[in-house]
């Protein structure tokens, strides 16, 4: 079916821009992060630990931003609630949240390391 290779292709498409996005995001967070962080505890940050704590928060932005893709696109493509402004909120809002809901276990271990 034309239609189902279509659809798969766009959701590999979405899946694959989600983690390119969220590898970027990982790439310039992190050493924003580790200043946060440093400065929170008040201990003077090393320029070359600036990627400290990387492998925890790359799957992290990986996985919310696949997330949050995801649903946008599959709500975009099956729903009405992009075609006014009510809708988006709710659909944006919605996707943030449950990303976030999946990536709380990072958060809390990106800080600690």
């Amino acid at each position: 079916n034309c239609f189902s290779q279509t659809l798969s292709q766009r959701s590999r498409e979405t899946v694959l821009a989600g983690m390119c996005a969220g590898s970027l995001r990982a790439l310039i967070e992190c050493p924003f992060e580790y200043l946060k962080v440093r400065r929170m505890v008040k201990v003077d940050p090393k320029f070359s630990d600036c990627y400290r704590g990387f492998t925890t928060l790359y799957p992290r932005c990986v996985i919310l931003l696949t997330t949050y893709f995801t649903i946008v696109d599959v709500l975009r493509r099956n729903t009405s609630l992009m075609d006014f402004m009510l809708g988006q909120f709710f659909v944006s809002g919605s996707a943030s949240i449950f990303g976030y809901f999946l990536i709380w276990p990072f958060e809390v271990v990106k800080n600690i390391t």
